[in-house]
């Protein structure tokens, strides 16, 4: 999924704010996703694209929820090695 490779090469390196990266990857996603379907919108029809964009949007917060769990783990085990070398 390109949101969640978009966030993690936004975690690289140093100096980062975990929420402020996945707010970006978050939009841009919803962005890609609203621009493929509106140009794949019949106007003759009834059919919208709402319910797919709540479901893209249920699974961008549960890639996101688990990124910030692993995120935690990782900032709780570098302050326990910090710990153990002080």
């Amino acid at each position: 999924m390109a949101f969640k490779e978009e966030i993690q090469e936004g975690l690289r390196g140093e100096g980062y704010d975990f929420a402020s990266v996945v707010r970006k990857a978050r939009q841009q996603c919803e962005d890609r996703f609203t621009e493929g379907a509106s140009e794949a919108l019949l106007e003759e029809t009834e059919w919208s694209w709402d319910d797919e964009f709540d479901l893209l949007q249920g699974e961008i917060k549960s890639v996101a929820d688990q990124l910030r769990k692993d995120e935690t783990k990782k900032m709780v085990n570098q302050i326990e090695v910090s710990n153990i070398w002080e």
